[in-house]
């Protein structure tokens, strides 16, 4: 059950395409780093971590082949840190590993709601819900400084990207009094979208001055390439934490980033925050991997790591999982060391709570304290919050 006398050893599938080069890579080093400084400091009450992970390639049945290989094959004690599109591929095989003799699913973030609902998972960010989306302090803070009317959302054609997309529309829908989603421009993509500049001549003509996307890094890069290249300056440029990433101003370029007003809603303030965990996280990373560089799937890892090990560490030497579910089940109200607002994992609801960051050619600047909103139904627009 990957728990001996001086050791225990878990393990996670992480994907890594042509698609997401590189973009969830940062998680798993996290967790190295994280993992490689408890065992420098002498372990778990004297036993070392161990992690073991393989690649799924952005493939449902490589995630399935990966997590029971890890559990049946390796006897890993958890899943700690998978980082997956494809996780919605061990949702069966899962099914079989329920509390509290089942392997426990800690994090990274579960990107289909079969595992972020599933009663192993544990996310140290909070999991998706379906039905509800958050609203509405982001928005509000952005309307106050630039007064936009007109907003634009693009999304993937894939389920956690649409999802996201209408829960940012309903968002805006609710923030701006509008009537409903048809009063917001919509327009949905493929991963592989080569050129975005049809979608920016439509925007323009459309009268849009507010520009949203939930897409993935990639996207993004190309979306906003297209609005500088069309000379194009909406009031606003809200992208979702994917870009939150050191390539991405290096790709869009700063004179591009210089002309526009692009601004990001992130669970954690910026890297150079003088926060304690933020900066033993980028203080670590680099130490163990001269290489490595901190974003924001990297924080969430090494919050993955630090969620399991403190939890472990709690049942000194008697290790369970059956012990450790209950842990976990304990946890309320965690912020990962003050670098977040407060999220209860076993609730399984996302995170409430963001900062406003502004992206300029020089950074990511955090320009707001943490704006902390509710929760709606879908489609809700009047009503009170289901949830906070």
């Amino acid at each position: 059950m990957g728990v001996t006398g001086r050791s225990i050893l878990a393990g996670a599938s992480y994907a890594e395409s042509s698609l997401i080069p590189g973009q969830f890579r940062p998680a798993i080093d996290a967790i190295r780093a994280y993992f490689d400084m408890v065992n420098r400091s002498g372990g778990v009450c004297g036993r070392k971590l161990y992690f073991r992970f393989y690649n799924d390639g952005l493939n449902a049945n490589a995630y399935e082949q990966n997590v029971r290989h890890l559990i049946e094959q390796d006897h890993v004690f958890a899943l700690v840190g998978s980082l997956s599109a494809a996780d919605s591929g061990g949702c069966n095989y899962m099914k079989g590993q329920q509390p509290p003799k089942g392997a426990p699913d800690i994090g990274t973030f579960a990107l289909s709601y079969c595992r972020a609902q599933a009663p192993n998972y544990y996310g140290p960010v909070g999991s998706l819900k379906p039905g509800i989306y958050g609203c509405c302090e982001e928005w509000r803070f952005l309307e106050s400084r630039f007064h936009f009317h007109k907003p634009a959302v693009h999304y993937l054609d894939v389920q956690i990207s649409h999802d996201e997309g209408m829960e940012v529309v309903d968002a805006l829908v609710r923030t701006l009094h509008l009537h409903g989603r048809g009063d917001v421009y919509q327009s949905q993509h493929s991963p592989a979208q080569f050129d975005y500049t049809g979608d920016v001549v439509n925007m323009r003509n459309a009268g849009v001055d507010g520009v949203w996307s939930s897409m993935d890094l990639n996207n993004d890069v190309k979306l906003v390439r297209a609005i500088c290249q069309q000379n194009w300056r909406p009031k606003v440029i809200h992208l979702e934490i994917s870009a939150y990433d050191p390539s991405f101003i290096q790709r869009v370029g700063g004179s591009c980033i210089k002309s526009q007003n692009i601004w990001m809603r992130s669970v954690f303030p910026t890297f150079s925050d003088s926060n304690r965990e933020i900066q033993l996280y980028v203080r670590t990373l680099r130490s163990f991997c001269g290489s490595c560089q901190p974003s924001i799937f990297g924080m969430e890892g090494w919050l993955s790591a630090k969620l399991f090990a403190d939890q472990v560490a709690g049942l000194g030497r008697d290790v369970t999982r059956a012990r450790l579910y209950s842990a976990l089940n304990s946890v309320r109200d965690w912020t990962g060391g003050g670098v977040m607002g407060p999220v209860t994992p076993s609730r399984r609801i996302i995170y409430h709570c963001n900062y406003m960051i502004h992206v300029t050619p020089r950074g990511f600047q955090r320009d707001s304290g943490l704006l902390c909103g509710d929760f709606y139904r879908s489609g809700d627009y009047h009503g009170g919050p289901v949830a906070r």
